[in-house]
């Protein structure tokens, strides 16, 4: 071990070379009006990597703790991440007060120039080299918008923490579904879409229902403006190609409609019909990526089809119901189903 802290030493000297050495955080809890001259030694297991920031909120941090009675100088200590060759050395004189927090954030002139991965660990070396504390965490540990660490304060198994509380007591409020707040992964909440409503996606009128798990808003509820043209085969091979069956008695002229995927009609990507695009009564239109349109369409997506006034029809497909084709039968009226053999441009079939 001291064969190994005396290689990374020179490592982070390297590293640290010429660069400031003061990256503790300005709003920690860590000096509260300690000197280096109050400062004792740390007993090993005192000083814990509390709490780390590794996935969207802002940049990387880690924050440590001491949860002894007395204060510690962590001049000389170093952690690294999984990979041992990422090296942050604390500067001498680097106070930690009892019960007090410090919080290094990432940043490549004071040292810490390594990112945490979404899995990834943190090891914290005392000053002799030996091992003090050690936090691991595994993929959805710590999503974005969220911390991992322990809670209280330094005990227990650490979590998923809710509220980043950086230089801070740790706090975890875990997202409520059913409060009507929108919080963390939830996209609805009880009556609350965001400021979603059927209208503000497109349609003529109606209501969003939210899941009960908070994490898809339903569009069930929103009724489509009236139209004989709707989409009657799309395929997510190839060309991608979509088709249009025009189910009524009379020609509609397509001016100003648009086509779309998922992602809505106000994607650069979305394509609106050229002036003077016409489909006769019972005629089959056929459109390609790459000719007519610029966006692509995935294994699991779907399609969107706009007029003048708003969404006349929408159609989506789970992971490989559109690998050949997946279409309507009968045309233009039937239910969505996947399709053995595409037929674009003609009639469908079982």
């Amino acid at each position: 071990m001291r064969f190994f802290y005396a290689l990374t030493i020179a490592y982070a000297g390297m590293i640290l070379s010429g660069c400031p050495q003061d990256p503790v955080d300005p709003s920690s809890d860590s000096a509260q009006d300690v000197t280096s001259s109050d400062v004792a030694v740390a007993a090993t297991g005192s000083v814990v990597i509390n709490e780390i920031a590794c996935a969207g909120v802002g940049e990387d941090w880690v924050e440590f703790y001491n949860k002894g009675d007395e204060p510690v100088d962590l001049g000389g200590w170093l952690f690294t991440d999984a990979d041992p060759e990422h090296v942050f050395i604390f500067p001498d004189n680097t106070p930690l007060a009892a019960k007090g927090f410090l919080v290094i954030p990432r940043s490549a002139t004071a040292g810490f120039d390594f990112g945490l991965g979404n899995a990834d660990k943190v090891i914290l070396y005392d000053s002799e080299g030996e091992k003090a504390h050690e936090l691991v965490w595994n993929e959805g540990d710590a999503p974005a918008g969220t911390t991992f660490g322990f809670l209280p304060d330094g005990q227990g198994e650490p979590l998923t923490l809710y509220e980043p509380t950086p230089g801070a007591a740790n706090a975890s409020v875990e997202p409520a579904c059913g409060n009507g707040l929108i919080e963390f992964n939830e996209v609805c909440d009880d009556t609350n879409f965001g400021g979603d409503t059927c209208a503000s996606l497109g349609y003529k009128s109606g209501d969003l229902a939210c899941t009960e798990d908070c994490t898809v808003i339903q569009r069930s509820g929103c009724v489509l403006y009236d139209t004989d043209v709707v989409v009657n085969e799309v395929s997510s091979e190839e060309n991608d190609p979509i088709e249009l069956v025009n189910i009524g008695d009379e020609e509609v002229d397509l001016t100003g409609w648009v086509l779309a995927d998922k992602r809505g009609r106000l994607d650069e990507d979305a394509y609106p019909f050229k002036p003077g695009t016409v489909i006769g009564p019972g005629e089959f239109l056929v459109f390609e990526k790459n000719t007519d349109f610029n966006f692509g369409l995935g294994g699991d997506d779907a399609v969107m089809l706009y007029s003048a006034q708003g969404l006349v029809d929408l159609v989506d497909w789970e992971s490989g119901e559109a690998a050949i084709s997946f279409c309507r039968i009968p045309d233009g009226t039937g239910e969505f189903a996947p399709c053995s053999e595409a037929t674009f441009g003609a009639e469908n079939k079982e």
